[in-house]
């Protein structure tokens, strides 16, 4: 019979890992691929919603309220799809050689894209605070407007009680 080398063997073995580590590398970065179109197409949504919130607000279907939460939430479910494309992609990118640099960009992109959810959850802060005040200021103006109904409806009244108490004591 014919005879093998053990280095015939272990070239064989070797071919076979390299193989699978490759079949296994391109399966991942398909994965990660299809997560960033996935990310990217759930921006698209969330920009859309966001301009039908817009509409519902102007038409008054929806509170000024719930537009403010409704369009931070989007804002953040947004930027939270960016950041996993962003994610993905880095993913990918650390896989290549000699990508210090992108991986260095993706990562920046990254942290930029967390401050960028923290101040859009603190503009919702803002703005829903900015509401109450403006609903306090509102109620406000409606207290000070009924008193000063109520201090001419009293004058009136005490000129009015006032005539007739001096027309009764002329008679």
């Amino acid at each position: 019979g014919t005879k093998f080398a053990a280095s015939d063997i272990f070239n064989e073995s070797d071919a076979i890992r390299i193989e699978k580590i490759k079949s296994q590398t391109y399966k991942d970065v398909e994965a990660e691929k299809q997560k960033i179109e996935s990310e990217r197409m759930k921006q698209e949504a969330y920009k859309q919603t966001a301009e039908v919130l817009q509409t519902e607000l102007k038409i008054g279907m929806i509170t000024e309220r719930d537009y403010i939460v409704a369009r931070g939430q989007l804002a953040v479910e947004g930027l939270t799809a960016q950041k996993a494309a962003a994610q993905a992609e880095l993913s990918i990118t650390s896989k290549k050689k000699d990508s210090q640099k992108e991986v260095a960009t993706l990562a920046g992109q990254i942290a930029l894209i967390e401050k960028q959810i923290g101040t859009e959850k603190i503009k919702t802060d803002l703005s829903l605070l900015e509401l109450a005040k403006k609903r306090i200021d509102a109620v406000n103006a409606v207290r000070i407007a009924e008193e000063e109904e109520l201090k001419v409806a009293q004058a009136a009244s005490e000129k009015l009680y006032g005539e007739r108490w001096n027309a009764s004591a002329d008679s």
